[in-house]
């Protein structure tokens, strides 16, 4: 976290402070899905997963095939 103030500019506190209202939020939106839901936090870290490596993979196909195709 000193490296990130360093960087930015900011006082450790203060992303410290950014981190956990994210943190907050983070376990406000898992609440609601999981309410509307059956599924359980495994679950739910595994779709989040999904979903965070679907965008890269896309890109990763997009630029393999640029590169055969130019």
């Amino acid at each position: 976290m000193a490296s990130l103030s360093r960087v930015k500019g900011y006082k450790e506190e203060t992303i410290r402070n950014w981190l956990q209202q994210a943190a907050g939020h983070a376990e406000q939106i898992e609440d609601a899905l999981m309410s509307e839901y059956e599924i359980e936090r495994g679950q739910l870290d595994a779709l989040w997963s999904y979903v965070g490596h679907k965008g890269q993979d896309e890109e990763q196909e997009s630029e393999e095939g640029e590169k055969r195709n130019p």
